[in-house]
């Protein structure tokens, strides 16, 4: 058995060199507590990720990722904004909504388009923003953030939202980009909205009043 010299502190020491038994030495001699360090390092808990202290786990890439929305509402706006004559036909001649003419302006036309790549785009750069801010984390040390392959789910709603859960559990902050998000899908919707019921508004003024038939 291992004998500490008469000056050793209070502890445990195994009973033998390399062994994983210990017993508890009382600082004059040996007592009858024994303990298995083997056993309790295979039933410690495991110890919960943390970033250093004070990592700061806002990013402008998860800035950036929030604001991509806005590049939606922008064709939605474009979009709707353009076609008010369209919607104004069908509405008063339901019988050409099916015309190739018609058909062309609604779907080959520059806002159209403009719909399409500007979603797209923003898709696109959520989608890096992501895996930016992924790197940017595990270079201030943040452990095991956010995977930023979620960023091509839903992009960037799955991704804000995982990684402001996990960067607050490893750092106790970092939910702003979360909240900026959160903020410019609601200004995006209503803006689309107030957009929607000007056209139909519009729509609506062209049709004949009761009547007049």
């Amino acid at each position: 058995m291992t004998n500490p010299t008469p000056q050793a502190q209070p502890g445990w020491y195994p009973v033998a060199p390399g062994s994983s038994q210990l017993r508890w030495w009382d600082g004059t001699q040996w007592t009858e507590h024994f303990h298995d360090a083997s056993a309790a390092a295979a039933i410690a808990p495991t110890a919960t990720l943390k970033a250093p202290e004070g990592t700061d786990p806002n990013t402008v890439w998860a800035w950036l990722a929030s604001l991509t929305p806005i590049l939606g509402v922008v064709g939605v706006v474009w979009y709707y904004s353009t076609h008010g004559a369209v919607f104004s036909s069908i509405a008063t001649d339901p019988s050409v909504a099916h015309s190739n003419s018609l058909m062309m302006q609604m779907i080959y036309s520059p806002a159209y388009f403009g719909l399409l790549g500007l979603g797209l785009l923003g898709y696109a750069a959520s989608v890096v923003f992501g895996w930016l801010d992924w790197r940017t984390l595990k270079a201030r040390g943040v452990p095991s953030p956010f995977h930023w392959a979620w960023s091509f789910l839903e992009a960037p709603l799955v991704y804000i939202i995982g990684r402001s859960v996990v960067v607050r559990r490893r750092t106790g902050r970092g939910l702003g980009p979360l909240w900026l998000l959160i903020a410019v899908v609601v200004v995006g919707l209503t803006i689309v909205f107030v957009e929607i019921s000007v056209v139909l508004g519009g729509v609506f003024a062209t049709l004949p009043s009761p009547g007049t038939y």
